[in-house]
């Protein structure tokens, strides 16, 4: 091989031909330096050009600079049209030293350079191979040609649909619509944003910016030329929600009837049926029946038979199923059905005959729970009910059936919850809030999950959703279970809140999921558990009802193991993407709330745990988490009075710093 060293050459990597100075050589390879002083190893088989040596290595710049005019020079003279004719036929692969004596009729490194460059460049006539060059025939030209042109004109689009993204965002005050030719663009940005179907346009906005996130900068160009409304949600839109149901879906809703009345179903409209809710609340999904039988109580749990109306190919259904629930936000609800069904047919309204799943559970004077059965039925509501009524009545001696009733079931449930204890189940209860929007006006509301009147239906639906899976595995009915493993340490739940000790729970504790097979849930101390109780607002209870229903009614189960395994997926990555929309939502209400009304008040607060930057502090009347700056001596546990220092809704920032206290 031909020593190089001081030699320029020109080099293949990472398919650019690129130029270095040889020092030397070695078994590992050529030692060399490019332009910019950084020393390489070169592989020898990757060297296409060697040009003349250097005298001087410190003129290495000034050569390369002499050279490329000279390559220059020799490009604008090459016409490769001209020399891919004058090889015909098509039919050997020739090396770069022939296609320089081919068409300049002498050698010269510069040329050899100009000539390989031009075919990297327009790579129509000859494919390269390394340092062979292969002459294509004139079908494979024809092709490449094809090709290319294609090519170019896609990186035209992309260069005046990324120039015009960026425009739009920079000065969206100046956005004045989709330029002409781009219709399509915007289209395919709101098939991005509300149903993630990927595109050209969407992948180019993604490589816009890497910064941000793409779904964010497609809501804030469509936005911004008016191809969605000036007060559409971002939090939802972003999160691939959309809002509005489709023509076919909300045909459907405006086509079914009320439920009439069935012979064929156990009628329960005679009884004093009550449901519980928070005030507010439209999506009646359940009620509650007690009525005394042979040896002791009858408890009846009523769920709204929202698969009597639909078949799971109608478009309401297969909607259904895209949106996964309804989802609950300061500013409003976005339901998983229309509102006509979800508010009135569907759901079990005061004084309105509707069908229902029901569960009956018998239980003996002592709280002793016997025989059980699930029966398609019937329900009139007689009384509807909000918890903090339940919760005032019980312990009074109330006249209203609904409070003998509500007092017997506090009773009951208590010796079911104590049960699901001894069993291992973690009650863990902790305040909640309730974040409502309206407009610039923010309220917020301390919910204490552990009132009585929320204990009393909670265990009710627990029992009716674990019977449900005790009922579907000793019927060999396909559904889909929700499953939890022990915690990998032993753990103690405090008796009353405490964000320092739930802190510590929550980190042993596995996370559930959802499963095929019936597996036990340990958090609620039982051996298998699903849930059916929610069909209105939640697809999963919805698709667990149909197959129920099906098996009751003696009809082919919609859906099969492999569907229900789909159902579940897609379930649980939707549900990921609503509980971080939800949870982004109540935390910039409860920011933009704290903004406006806390601003200068001094407000107790509990150290959670030290980070880096100081502490995670909650207040211990919204239970709102901050960062605390300053001290360095503090404890998990320590009480402390703080007031906001910094504060901004739309970063989620909100750090805190020590109030002065008057002694």
């Amino acid at each position: 091989m031909t020593d190089l060293t001081g030699r320029i050459v020109e080099f293949l990597s990472a398919g650019r031909l690129k130029t270095a100075l040889v020092r030397g050589e070695s078994r590992k390879g050529l030692a060399a330096v490019d332009v910019n002083g950084r020393e390489l190893t070169l592989n020898p088989k990757h060297v296409i050009v060697r040009h003349e040596s250097v005298s001087d290595p410190a003129r290495f710049g000034e050569e390369v600079q002499r050279l490329e005019q000279r390559v220059e020079g020799a490009r604008s003279e090459i016409d490769l049209e001209l020399l891919w004719e004058s090889l015909d036929p098509h039919d050997r692969p020739v090396s770069l030293d022939e296609l320089v004596r081919e068409y300049f009729g002498e050698e010269d490194s510069a040329y050899s350079s100009a000539l390989f460059r031009s075919i990297m460049e327009e790579p129509i006539l000859f494919k390269l191979k390394g340092k062979t060059i292969h002459p294509l025939n004139r079908d494979q030209a024809a092709e490449r040609r094809t090709a290319l042109e294609r090519r170019r004109q896609k990186k035209a689009i992309r260069d005046r649909v990324t120039s015009w993204m960026r425009e739009t965002l920079d000065n969206p005050e100046e956005a004045a619509g989709t330029p002409e030719g781009l219709e399509t663009v915007a289209a395919d940005l709101e098939a991005f944003l509300v149903k993630r179907r990927t595109s050209d346009a969407s992948q180019w906005l993604a490589q816009l910016d890497r910064e941000r996130n793409p779904r964010e900068m497609a809501f804030e160009i469509l936005q911004s030329i008016g191809y969605i409304p000036a007060d559409a949600d971002p939090l939802l839109l972003v999160a691939g929600i959309n809002p509005r149901f489709s023509a076919p879906a909300l045909a459907q809703s405006e086509n079914l009837e009320p439920f009439p009345g069935e012979e064929s179903r156990t009628d329960f409209s005679a009884l004093d049926a009550f449901s519980v809710d928070d005030e507010g609340t439209e999506e009646i999904d359940d009620a509650i029946t007690l009525e005394k039988v042979e040896g002791g109580l009858r408890v009846g749990v009523h769920i709204a038979d929202v698969a009597c109306f639909l078949n799971v190919t109608d478009p309401l259904y297969r909607e259904a199923l895209d949106r996964c629930s309804s989802i609950y936000l300061p500013s409003g609800t976005v339901l998983m059905f229309p509102e006509r069904l979800s508010t009135d047919l569907f759901s079990l309204r005061l004084g309105e005959l509707r069908p229902t799943l029901s569960c009956l559970v018998d239980f003996d004077d002592f709280g002793k729970q016997g025989r059980w059965r699930f029966v398609p039925g019937q329900i009139r509501v007689r009384h509807r009910l909000s918890y903090a009524q339940v919760d005032e009545s019980l312990g009074s001696a109330g006249d209203e059936s609904w409070e003998s009733a509500t007092g017997r079931l506090d009773g009951l449930t208590r010796v079911l919850r104590t049960k699901r204890e001894e069993n291992g189940a973690l009650n863990i209860e902790q305040p909640e809030l309730k974040i409502l929007a309206d407009g610039d006006r923010v309220r917020v509301e301390v919910i204490q999950t552990s009132s009585p009147a929320r204990r009393i239906i909670s265990e009710l639906m627990i029992l009716a959703n674990s019977l449900a899976a005790q009922y579907a595995f000793l019927k060999q009915v396909p559904i889909i279970y929700r499953a939890q493993q022990k915690p990998r340490e032993r753990v103690a739940v405090p008796q009353e809140y405490d964000p320092v000790k739930l802190s510590k729970v929550f980190r042993h504790l596995n996370r559930s999921k959802l499963s095929t097979v019936l597996q036990p849930h340990s958090g609620l101390g039982l051996g298998g558990y699903t849930q059916l109780t929610s069909p209105i607002r939640r697809v999963v209870d919805l698709v667990i009802q149909h197959q129920l229903s099906a098996h009751l009614g003696r009809r082919a189960l919609p859906f099969d193991q492999q569907e229900l395994m789909e159902i579940l997926s897609a379930a649980e990555a939707v549900q990921n993407d609503i509980k971080t929309v939800e949870r982004k939502a109540n935390r910039l209400y409860l920011l933009r709330f704290l903004q406006s009304e806390h601003l200068g008040r001094k407000m107790d607060a509990v150290v959670v745990l030290g980070i880096r930057s100081g502490y995670v502090v909650e207040t211990t009347d919204l239970y709102v988490r901050g960062v605390l700056k300053g001290p360095s001596d503090l404890r998990p546990g320590d009480r402390v009075t703080v007031e906001i220092d910094a504060i901004d809704p739309d970063k989620d920032r909100l750090v805190f710093r020590l109030a002065e206290v008057e002694q």
